[in-house]
């Protein structure tokens, strides 16, 4: 029987020559210089561009919303209750198809008309026309005419040819007494006595009725005081020329 000699020990290595690859690697020489670092101010940077995005785009999504919920607002019809369907431009508003929509019916029309409608309180009613009173006193004279009525009393101014006489009816309606002429002899044609220059009688349109003392005494003092003013004046016009001193009230008695 032959005997083997023992296998000889592995002689152990040094701690130097067990340590991994990838740990000599790392502490090389050339490691720190392959390490890429970022400064600080692109970090900041980068964050603001971020934050100004989110910003943004949530500025853009809200106003998309509520111009959409404005949309859905106006398109929806007075007739829908709170909630209900929005109604479709498209659709006439009188569709009953539409859920929760009544037809409009317009009211009945009554044939027969108002008689006497109220008026607006907007509209001014016109002013009613007024009726000439057959009893009232001309204001205006047209030469020719005469004027007078009976049973009044009129101031009478004077007693001067058709010319004259003219002129004084002018002057005193100019001045804010209206007045007339007739001629003195009711005989003559009214024509004829202008014609031939004849004696007018100047009289005052104003006229007081017969019986009428308290108008007489007020009124008829006040007249007269007026009129005697205006022939003061009108004697200073031209030579020849009635003053009105003489003016009295006489009752005309037709």
């Amino acid at each position: 029987m032959t005997l083997k000699p023992p296998a000889p020990k592995p002689e152990a290595r040094p701690e130097a020559e067990r340590t991994p690859r990838s740990e000599a690697a790392s502490s090389g020489p050339g490691w720190a210089s392959r390490v890429f670092r970022v400064p600080m101010s692109w970090v900041v940077i980068g964050a603001a561009i971020l934050l100004g995005l989110v910003i943004v785009t949530w500025v853009v999504a809200y106003s998309a919303g509520e111009e959409a919920a404005k949309d859905r607002i106006l398109a929806r019809s007075p007739e829908d209750p709170p909630g209900g369907p929005i109604s479709d431009p498209g659709r006439d508003i009188n569709d009953p198809t539409i859920p929760g929509r009544q037809p409009i019916v317009p009211p009945p029309i009554d044939p027969t008309p108002n008689p006497d409608p109220k008026p607006s309180d907007d509209v001014v009613p016109e002013p009613p026309t007024p009726v000439a009173d057959p009893d009232a006193l001309p204001t205006t004279w047209q030469p020719g005419e005469d004027p007078r009525r009976a049973n009044h009393n009129y101031l009478r101014v004077c007693r001067v040819p058709w010319n004259q006489a003219y002129a004084a009816v002018d002057h005193l309606t100019r001045n804010g007494v209206p007045a007339a002429a007739v001629p003195d002899d009711s005989r003559l044609d009214p024509g004829q006595a202008i014609s031939n220059n004849a004696l007018h009688l100047v009289i005052v349109l104003e006229a007081i009725p017969s019986g009428r003392r308290d108008l007489m005494r007020s009124r008829g003092g006040q007249l007269q005081t007026r009129v005697r003013e205006l022939g003061q004046r009108f004697a200073e016009q031209a030579s020849g020329n009635d003053d009105f001193s003489t003016c009295y009230w006489s009752l005309h008695r037709g």
